[in-house]
C-alpha cells in the first residue's frame, strides 16, 4: 500500500469515529496515526510564527475541557484534552498541523488570533467552540479563568514553615526569572518572566503544596530546603531546576508574604494608572505615591467610584487582607491577586 492510500485510509478511519473536541461520552477524539515511515494524515505543514510556537494551555468552556496545545517550529500541532475536574493526565490526544494561519485537525479548522503571551482559537463555522490559551512554563501550568487549573487550590496541604513565603530565583533551562509565593494553607502562585527584563509580560499560574511537592497544573516539582530558600526539581525532568532565595525579611505569616519588606515602590510604579478588571468587568484607577501609599478607585454602574487606601509592601500592593502582585507592563502596570490568577487588571499610566 503506497503512502497516499495509507493517509486516505487513516483519514477515513478518524472521520468515521469523530473528531469533535467534546460531545457524548461515546465519541472519542482519535489521534492521527503515524505509519511506519512517520507520516501522519495531516501531510501539509507550514511554519507558524514564533509567537505561536511552544506549549499553551487553556479552557474550552463549551465542552468543559482543559486543553493543551504543543506547536512545533515545523508546524506539527498536538492537542491533548481532559475534563476540568480531573488530574492532568490527557484523556484524548490528536495531531494536526498549522496551515494558512489556522490549526487543522483532519476535518476541523480553527482560526488563531494572538492574545498577549498566548492566543485564542475559534472553530470555523462554530463560534461557541473557542479557547483562550496562555503560554506555559516548561510545558506545564494552570488554566485561564480556572483559579489555577488542576491543583489551583483543591487538595492543598499545609507546607512546613521553611517553605512558606515569597521566593525568587532563575530557571536556566528556560532562561526565565521565577517568583513563587507559598501560603500557610498550601496555596502557591508562580510567576515567570524572561531573564534580564523588568517583569515585562509575566506569566502567572496558581498551584498547591501537596505531599512535599509543588503542583502546577499537571506538573509536579520536588522541593528541598536550601539555606533560607528552596530548590525545586521537576518530576521526570532533572534539568528543569530552580534555585530560589527567600524574598523579604522572614517567612510565613498571613498570606505567605515575606515580612514587612520594602515600603517604597520603584519609579516605574509611581503615578496614576487606569485600567479594567477582567474578572469583575470594572474600571479601576490606582494612585501610587513615592512614600508607598496606594489609593484605589473602582467605578460601578452608577459612575460613583468606591475608594480604598492601601500600601506598597515588598513589591506587592496590600488592601486589607488582600495582596496583589504587581508587574511592569510597557508604560503601565499589571496587578494580580494572590491565589486568584483570574483577578487581574492591566493599567495604563495617565
Amino acid at each position: 500500500m503506497n503512502k497516499r492510500l495509507i493517509q486516505r485510509a487513516a483519514l477515513i478511519a478518524v472521520m468515521a469515529v469523530g473528531t469533535v473536541i467534546g460531545g457524548s461520552a461515546q465519541v472519542k477524539t482519535v489521534g492521527l496515526t503515524h505509519n511506519g515511515t512517520g507520516y501522519t494524515t495531516n501531510s501539509y505543514f507550514e511554519r507558524p510564527p514564533s509567537w505561536a510556537v511552544g506549549t499553551f494551555r487553556g479552557v474550552n468552556r463549551k465542552y468543559s475541557l482543559n486543553v493543551e496545545l504543543r506547536i512545533s517550529e515545523s508546524g506539527l500541532v498536538t492537542r491533548s484534552t481532559w475534563k476540568r475536574d480531573a488530574e492532568g493526565n490527557a484523556d484524548d490526544t490528536v495531531e494536526g498541523s498549522w496551515q494558512n494561519g489556522e490549526i487543522v485537525f483532519v476535518a476541523d479548522r480553527y482560526r488563531v488570533e494572538r492574545s498577549g503571551n498566548g492566543f485564542s482559537t475559534v472553530k470555523v463555522n462554530d463560534r461557541n467552540d473557542s479557547t483562550d490559551f496562555r503560554r506555559t512554563f516548561g510545558g506545564g501550568g494552570g488554566f485561564p479563568g480556572d483559579g489555577g487549573g488542576n491543583g489551583g487550590g483543591g487538595n492543598a496541604q499545609r507546607p512546613p514553615s521553611w517553605a512558606v513565603g515569597v521566593f525568587r530565583g532563575s530557571n536556566r533551562k528556560y532562561n526565565l526569572d521565577v517568583e513563587i509565593n507559598v501560603s500557610e494553607r498550601g496555596k502557591a502562585t508562580r510567576v515567570t518572566w524572561k531573564r534580564g527584563t523588568d517583569r515585562e509580560r509575566p506569566d502567572s499560574v496558581d498551584g498547591v503544596w501537596r505531599d512535599g511537592q509543588l503542583v502546577f497544573g499537571g506538573d509536579k516539582y520536588n522541593v528541598s530546603r536550601s539555606g533560607s530558600g528552596l530548590y525545586t526539581v521537576k518530576e521526570n525532568d532533572r534539568e528543569d531546576t530552580t534555585d530560589l532565595r527567600r524574598s523579604g525579611s522572614g517567612g510565613g505569616g498571613g498570606n505567605g508574604g515575606g515580612g514587612s519588606g520594602d515600603s517604597r515602590p520603584p519609579s516605574w510604579a509611581v503615578g496614576t494608572f487606569r485600567g479594567r478588571n477582567d474578572k469583575y468587568r470594572l474600571d479601576v484607577e490606582l494612585r501610587i505615591s513615592r512614600n508607598g501609599t496606594v489609593d484605589r478607585y473602582i467605578w460601578n454602574n452608577d459612575n460613583k467610584p468606591d475608594s480604598e487606601r492601601g500600601k506598597w509592601d515588598n513589591d506587592e500592593i496590600v488592601f486589607g487582607k488582600d495582596r496583589y502582585l504587581i508587574y511592569k507592563s510597557g508604560n503601565g502596570i499589571k496587578t494580580q491577586k494572590k491565589g486568584d490568577s483570574s483577578d487581574s487588571t492591566d493599567l495604563r499610566r495617565r
